[in-house]
């Protein structure tokens, strides 16, 4: 559009004499027009022109005018211009939205790297940018670790995990190579939503060099396959409205499966049991949200007709286990639910409502208060009149004239506050419900009310760990309640309404949730209203070129995006369909009544759901449908009277008793060797590597003044090596800095060196391990530290750790693949009394505590193997001193192996040592075939690398403790460790 355009379009419209009325929507839109040329911004929004095209010319411009055609140029072109305009706006917001989802992309990786952590999403993004076109590095890798993949349900995949995978299984040349199994069913891609692209896989499909198909259903009953065979066949099997589309319905064959143990009904074989219930127009309610409700009341009624006992499978009548209802949307699932509650029919569903919106939450929090504050009067008054206290009104009244009655009420909640205090909130609202149990078994819904009070005692018990006091609890509580909106499924996955048991129940579920399950009966009363979501509306397409889902803008992009809805829906149907093992009702409705009370017209494709397509092309096929084999159609209002649940094997129903709470028993913690040192206590937080060694820091080792003496030095070190003591530079100069933040940084050091390479190389990996640790370095600048430090690591490499029995070992020579750095173990502690523990062993670390129970946890800094023998090593950075005042960390005597016995006793890393030996022959046990402990079990080492081979002509054992526990104090400590719990009486 030129500007010699705008001065068209001002010159006809003039003063405006010509439109009917001088605020024509035309001249509006026409002179926002002119502007817009004018203005040539290529950021500014178009006029909407379509609305004012649409209307009659008649609208707008006077009669005569249009007789003369003068308006006709005009027109014209604005109808020309109306798709440009339209291009031009969806330009716009396109622009707009890439910039906005670069902002947002970039805002939730700034906060996700700030709290260090990564998204799967993040993960596969960066795995496919590392993955270079034509092959890679690391494809290699991956294709030689893995030559053959299996790759399940791959019609939920994307195009980012297919081209991982696709790169990785091709060579450089694109040629296939290795092993690439892709396993999926189109039928069943229902995962837009999530990001699944059904394109993806039908391009994977298209590109495999070969298919194999099964043909065999091993899920249904030979009856139902037929059914569904007969019922696709008339009803079309292309999953679609869109006679161009790929994925159609093919005929399969029966496994056999279920023929030993029939679906019969009133005692025949069910030879119909894909069941059409269709209600062809008679009385259907006018609004949608009537017919959910009747549907669903329906479905109620006939849930109890199908466990009347005239319906059994393999000659046992049919339970509520045996039923599944799938429906669209969780809201639908909590209201069928309801009508199963008033029929006495036990169910269980898959909504994500809160525990708290439930009435027993509100209860127990008038309980809780009142035990808070059980000397207001009101407030026990007020928790006595709920389910859970158990008064009447007239108790409550009579009350009011017993003092000795309402004292012993009283009594008991002061009682709650007394428990509260000591034992905290759970062990209150446990008592609540035990004392309330006979009450809640008088009703219905009592298995529902038990679990939600456990599950809530159990939130709460959690969050009062994370608040300073009861009434902040409270609050918190309160708050839970009053929250609205749950029912719409955004509970919180530890607040959402737990199963209530384990009993068969019919399950209620969304029909997106049952995929990949299978129910032996199955309902659908709602298929006919899973229409088009109306707030769906961002068009998210696959691109053909960049093989991604893009987002795309114009009428067609729109009419394509909701085809491929419809489509899925379809699929959705299928999937629905065949999760029945024996049989499967479908609710149907008149496919051309009005789509609403407010709409006389009915829905069309690809609006409509895909049944009522289905149902529109069975009416039509010619024959009538209630001549199918193998499917029953029934038409008619559905007949199901109300009723409630009898269950039919129960004769006359047992007298249901409440089980007392099982015993307590004792709480399970997780332990580490830092935990028991510093006195027992057990932690959740995980530990770093140099924790231990904050023990001996605080612990001021002393060290005998003889130790220094000439006969003891004289034994610390060989004789081959005479030693005059002289101060060590390093070791003094080294001394300023210590801490567990250096310790760390120096076990990370070893960690992630990289083998084979000289330290010398390896500057900037202890740069910033020091970095990363927050290493105070006192007055030495990390420049000179770092090169010293590299050299420090380095001796430590090539001192012999074994220099008596194996001269030739050191960490240096032995290569990546017989090292296991950081090997963390977990082994369960059933019942371990300490007693007996410090009986076998008379170095275990002193505590208040009498037994262990739980998991012992720990990491090993290193386990190693060399020649068929595995040893464990520790790697300590602890400052040693002489011992003396004032205390000099500069001699080399400090490190001696007679000098670090006393430092493993007081520091209890010979407990440590042992712990570490245990669990490495617990595990060589497991998996290494035909273990000896002689032949396979090594030293466990413990380096103090200050002075790891600092002086290796004077003094080569220095800085190295080690040392083979006996065989039988490993086997003594394993068999107390290995102690079961006691059961509870």
């Amino acid at each position: 559009m030129q500007p010699h355009n705008a001065l068209m379009l001002r010159a006809w419209l003039g003063d405006g004499s010509q439109f009917t009325r001088a605020n024509s929507a035309l001249r509006s839109r026409l002179t926002e027009l002119a502007s817009f040329i004018e203005a040539d911004d290529p950021t500014a929004s178009p006029p909407q022109l379509a609305a004012v095209l649409a209307d009659p010319v008649e609208k707008h411009l006077k009669p005569h005018l249009i007789e003369e055609g003068v308006h006709a140029e005009i027109l014209e072109f604005v109808q020309q211009a109306e798709p440009l305009l339209d291009s031009l706006a969806y330009l716009a917001k396109g622009r707009a939205l890439a910039r906005y989802r670069e902002e947002l992309r970039a805002s939730a990786q700034q906060r996700l790297a700030a709290a260090g952590k990564l998204t799967f999403d993040e993960l596969i993004e960066r795995v496919h940018r590392a993955l270079k076109p034509g092959g890679s590095e690391l494809a290699n890798r991956l294709f030689e670790a893995w030559p053959v993949a299996m790759v399940d349900e791959f019609q939920d995949t994307d195009a980012l995990q297919y081209t991982i995978l696709d790169r990785i299984y091709r060579d450089r040349d694109g040629a296939h190579r290795g092993r690439l199994i892709m396993i999926g069913d189109p039928k069943q891609a229902i995962y837009r939503f999530r990001g699944g692209d059904i394109d993806a896989y039908l391009e994977a499909s298209a590109g495999a060099s070969s298919k194999l198909t099964l043909d065999t259903n091993f899920r249904s009953s030979r009856h139902l396959i037929a059914a569904f065979n007969e019922f696709y066949a008339r009803a079309g099997e292309l999953l679609s409205s869109n006679p161009a589309h790929q994925i159609v319905y093919q005929a399969v064959k029966p496994s056999g499966r279920g023929d030993d143990e029939p679906y019969r009904v009133n005692g025949e074989i069910c030879e119909m049991p894909l069941q059409f219930h269709y209600w062809d127009g008679q009385d259907v309610p006018q609004d949608a949200p009537a017919r959910v409700s009747l549907a669903l009341e329906a479905c109620a009624n006939q849930i109890v007709e199908l466990l009347s006992g005239a319906h059994s499978i393999g000659g046992k009548p049919v339970q509520p286990g045996d039923i599944a209802v799938l429906l669209p949307t969780n809201p639908q699932i909590i209201a069928l639910r309801d009508l199963l509650n008033k029929r006495d029919v036990p169910c269980v569903s898959s909504a994500k409502s809160s525990v708290f919106g439930s009435d027993c939450a509100r209860e127990l929090r008038i309980m809780l208060y009142a035990a808070m504050h059980p000397r207001d009067q009101g407030a026990v008054r007020a928790a006595l009149a709920t389910r859970l206290g158990g008064k009447t009104f007239d108790q409550l009244r009579e009350l009011r004239d017993q003092p000795d009655a309402w004292q012993r009420e009283a009594s008991a909640f002061a009682q709650l506050d007394s428990l509260w205090q000591k034992r905290g909130v759970l062990a209150v609202v446990q008592q609540v419900t035990s004392d309330a149990r006979a009450r809640l078994f008088a009703g219905g819904d009592s298995e529902r009310v038990l679990t939600d009070l456990r599950h809530i005692g159990e939130l709460l018990q959690a969050r009062s760990d994370q608040l300073t006091g009861r009434e902040q609890l409270l609050t918190w509580l309160g708050e839970q309640c009053d929250e609205e909106g749950d029912e719409a499924g955004d509970a919180a996955d530890d607040m959402q309404l737990r199963i209530e048991s384990d009993a068969k129940r019919v399950r209620l579920m969304t029909l997106h949730a049952s995929k990949g399950l299978e129910f032996p009966i199955v309902l659908l009363p709602l298929m006919w209203a899973n229409k088009q979501n109306n707030k769906d509306t961002i068009s998210v397409l696959h691109d053909t070129e960049t093989h991604q889902r893009v987002v795309d803008f114009g009428a067609e992009a729109k009419q394509r995006y909701q085809q491929e809805g419809q489509d899925e829906r379809f699929r959705l149907l299928y999937v629905a369909l065949t999760r029945a093992r024996y049989a499967c009702h479908v609710y149907a409705l008149d496919p051309t009544r009005p789509s609403s009370g407010r709409s006389e017209k009915p829905d069309s494709d690809p609006h409509r759901p895909p049944l009522d397509s289905m149902i529109e092309q069975l009416l039509k096929s010619g024959d009538s449908p209630d001549t199918m084999e193998h499917v029953l159609w029934s038409s008619g209002a559905w007949p199901w009277p109300k009723a409630k649940h009898q269950p039919v094997d129960a004769g006359v129903l047992a007298e249901r008793i409440a089980l007392n709470e099982p015993p307590a028993t004792p709480f399970e913690f997780k332990y580490s060797f830092s935990a028991l040192a510093k006195g027992g206590k057990p932690g959740s937080l995980e530990e770093r590597a140099a924790s231990d060694e904050a023990v001996l820091e605080d612990a001021d080792v002393e060290l005998a003044e003889d130790a220094l003496d000439a006969e003891l030095r004289e034994t610390i070190f060989s004789s081959e090596h005479p030693v005059t003591e002289v101060e060590q530079p390093q070791l003094q100069w080294l001394a300023q800095i210590a801490g567990a933040d250096f310790g760390n940084a120096l076990h990370a050091i070893f960690e992630h060196r990289a083998i084979g390479r000289p330290m010398a190389e390896q500057h900037a990996l202890v740069r910033r391990q020091l970095l990363e640790e927050g290493v105070s370095l006192g007055d030495i600048p990390i420049d000179e530290l770092v090169p010293h430090l590299a050299d420090r690591v380095q001796a430590t490499l090539d001192t012999p750790l074994l220099p008596e029995r194996d001269p030739a070992l050191t960490l240096g020579a032995l290569p990546a693949t017989a090292l296991r750095a950081e090997m963390e173990f977990n082994f369960v502690l059933g019942e371990v009394s300490l007693r007996r523990l410090r009986e076998v062993c008379d170095f275990v670390p002193g505590t208040s505590m009498h037994s262990l129970r739980g998991l012992m946890n720990g990491k090993i800094d290193l386990v190693f193997e060399h020649g068929g023998r595995f040893h464990v090593l520790d790697y300590k950075s602890n400052r040693l001193d002489n011992g003396a005042e004032p205390r000099n960390y500069g001699y080399v005597s400090s490190y001696a192996p007679a000098q670090l016995e006393p430092v493993m006793d007081h520091a209890h890393y010979r407990f440590q040592a042992l712990l570490y030996t245990v669990a490495i022959d617990r595990y060589l046990r497991q998996r290494l075939p035909h273990y000896q402990r002689d032949m396979h079990l090594g030293e466990t080492i413990y380096l103090f690398v200050r002075a790891t081979g600092i002086a290796p002509d004077t003094a080569p054992l220095a800085g190295i403790w080690a040392h083979r526990f006996d065989n039988a104090l490993i086997d003594a400590v394993d068999a107390v460790f290995a102690t079961e719990a006691r059961e509870a009486a």
